[in-house]
C-alpha cells in the first residue's frame, strides 16, 4: 500500500507542477525612465507655438520639482523640446 500511495502522489504531482507553473506570472521588467521628444508639425508657425507655451510651461514645472521630470531640455530655436 505504501508503494501505490508514493505512485499516486508521483502522478498528483506530475499533473499539478505544469499547472502550478502556467499561473505564475513573468518578471515584469523595472522602468528606469521614458525619454520624450515633442516637435511641432511642418504647418505650425512659431506663433502658434508661442500661444501654448505658457500653459505648456505652468503644466510642466510642478512635474519637475516634484522630480517626476529629471531633466528638461528645448531647443534654442523653439522647434523641439524633449523631456526625461
Amino acid at each position: 500500500m505504501n508503494i501505490e500511495m508514493s505512485y499516486l502522489l508521483l502522478a498528483f504531482a506530475t499533473v499539478l507542477a505544469p499547472m502550478a507553473q502556467s499561473q505564475s506570472t513573468p518578471p515584469q521588467p523595472k522602468i528606469t525612465g521614458v525619454l520624450t521628444m515633442l516637435s511641432p508639425k511642418p504647418e505650425v508657425t512659431a506663433e502658434q507655438v508661442m500661444k501654448i507655451m505658457p500653459a505648456e510651461i505652468r503644466a510642466t514645472v510642478p512635474l519637475y520639482l516634484d522630480g517626476k521630470i529629471q531633466q528638461w531640455f528645448t531647443r534654442g530655436d523653439g522647434r523641439a523640446s524633449s523631456s526625461y
